[in-house]
């Protein structure tokens, strides 16, 4: 297991996957799906055309996203990209990544919080087989592309 390069150790993993259950299991209460791929064209469209607005659950749920995860590094002392960090070629290979993630969230018309998370909790054959594959494919291409990270 890789370590912490700075900063107080990483969360515990069975406090981090229960918090997330906590967080889905209220949101699937209130009705609503987890997920966050649609914001990202919302906002687009927005820009585009200003015809959407832009007050809907799933705004507020990647607003708390984004100040939970940089509250999160900054309380765990990671806020920033100093340290281990890794360089440019770091930066670009989880640029590429994660456009490509988005893209194919598009194309299938959904991310993979909505249907891992929200599929898992519905107990959705079709979200545990994708989450397999999603995993395998995670260590496949982690370790192919291990130099780029060190």
């Amino acid at each position: 297991m890789i370590g912490p390069e700075k900063g107080r150790p990483y969360w515990n993993p069975y406090v981090a996957g229960a918090a997330l259950g906590a967080a889905v299991t209220i949101s699937f209460a209130a009705g609503h799906y987890f997920g966050a791929s649609r914001v990202f064209a919302t906002v687009a469209r927005w820009l585009r055309d200003r015809d959407v607005k832009l007050d809907f659950w799933m705004s507020w749920e990647v607003l708390g996203l984004l100040v939970g995860g940089g509250l999160g590094s900054i309380l765990a002392g990671r806020f920033g990209t100093g340290g281990g960090f890794g360089g440019g070629k770091r930066v670009a290979a989880a640029f590429i990544g994660g456009a490509l993630v988005m893209l194919g969230s598009r194309f299938a018309a959904g991310c993979t919080s909505g249907l891992a998370v929200t599929g898992g909790i519905r107990m959705s054959v079709g979200a545990y087989v994708f989450m397999g594959a999603m995993f395998l494919g995670g260590f496949a291409a982690a370790a192919a592309l291990r130099r780029l990270w060190s």
